[in-house]
């Protein structure tokens, strides 16, 4: 096991999940994690909307060696034993003890346009870019509940429904606006790139996302022209697309 990939999968017996340690204290090559060492994580599941779930952990230790690894810097949170597992190849554990309360994860559970009180497939300007916005605070590794709230607080609550409405907001504001909505994990990065896509959308498309699909001259010609805005990527497409393409 590498400590400078900072994760690996588990095996926890009825299925598999990615575990992810940031920045391991007290690892030494000299001892490294073997096949068949047991070790017990502690940190809690990570259910990101249209992705599939992980761990991030706190601290691993592992049975063998009697030496706890850490993730630096410490979670100002309690540690939660969430499995114990056997390393049985490399990067990848076997459970022997599982909370299985902590794995019932339904991943099936999508929120779609309509949820959100929108009618993409009507060609509304408005909402297609509403959707824009909800896919792209969606696309990113966050929990389900924190996204759908961010959305409706910048929405919802501080009226930036529009690509000027939102380009009129300070960096500061985004960023106190994605705090409300506890989006705290990406909330810096993503205010600068919400700024430059609105930015982008208004300098070369005149405001509207519909316009990027009629400069396009098929699918994926519109794919890439979406991805050229700064954070989209592939994940924000595919969640853009499951609604636009009702209508595009």
């Amino acid at each position: 096991m590498d400590p400078e990939d900072d994760e690996f999968t588990l095996d926890y017996g009825h299925g598999q999940i990615s575990v992810e340690i940031d920045g391991w204290e007290w690892y030494d090559d000299s001892i490294p994690v073997l096949t068949g060492d047991t070790a017990a994580l502690y940190g809690e599941v990570e259910q990101p909307l249209f992705f599939d779930a992980s761990i991030e952990a706190d601290s691993m230790f592992v049975q063998g060696m009697g030496i706890y690894f850490y993730a630096s810097p410490p979670a100002d949170r309690p540690d939660v034993m969430l499995a114990r597992g056997r390393q049985v190849g490399t990067g990848l554990l076997s459970v022997v003890y599982c909370t299985r309360k902590r794995w019932e994860i339904d991943m099936s559970d999508q929120v779609t346009a309509k949820e959100l009180g929108l009618n993409v497939s009507s060609g509304d300007e408005k909402d297609v870019f509403k959707w824009f916005l909800a896919s792209f605070l969606f696309g990113k590794r966050i929990q389900q509940d924190i996204a759908v709230k961010t959305y409706k607080v910048i929405v919802e609550k501080h009226g930036r429904d529009t690509p000027r409405k939102l380009c009129n907001c300070t960096w500061q504001e985004l960023v106190d606006m994605l705090g409300e909505g506890n989006y705290t994990r990406y909330d810096e990065s993503t205010a600068e790139r919400l700024l430059k896509l609105c930015e982008k959308l208004n300098d070369e498309y005149d405001g509207k996302v519909s316009n990027i699909h009629e400069a396009s001259e098929n699918r994926k010609d519109l794919e890439k022209r979406l991805e050229e805005f700064e954070g989209v990527g592939p994940k924000t497409v595919e969640i853009f697309m499951r609604e636009a393409a009702k209508r595009w």
